[in-house]
């Protein structure tokens, strides 16, 4: 049950990993999404923001030595952008 687990245990290392992938993913989010938003429509603006599950994904691969990319990774954000754009 979700009572009995405990907390796991962050170290300075892991804090500052956590804020370097929030940061660069917002940042980068924020900055093409308005590039973006500026030469497109508000659907396909839409289906931008969307992607960005995908992205943090492969942003992970380099930025966490533990979380690399895996083959069902791939495939997995291959098939949900491909729905994402049909």
């Amino acid at each position: 049950m979700f009572g009995k687990r405990d907390m796991p245990k962050l170290g300075w290392t892991d804090l500052r990993e956590i804020a370097t992938l929030g940061l660069t993913q917002t940042t980068a989010q924020y900055i093409f999404f308005y590039i973006g938003l500026a030469y497109t429509t508000g659907v396909k603006s839409s289906i931008m923001n969307s992607t960005t599950i995908f992205f943090s994904v492969l942003l992970a691969h380099f930025i966490y030595r533990n979380d690399r990319l895996s083959f069902n990774k791939v495939f997995g954000c291959l098939i949900g952008l491909a729905g994402s754009w049909w």
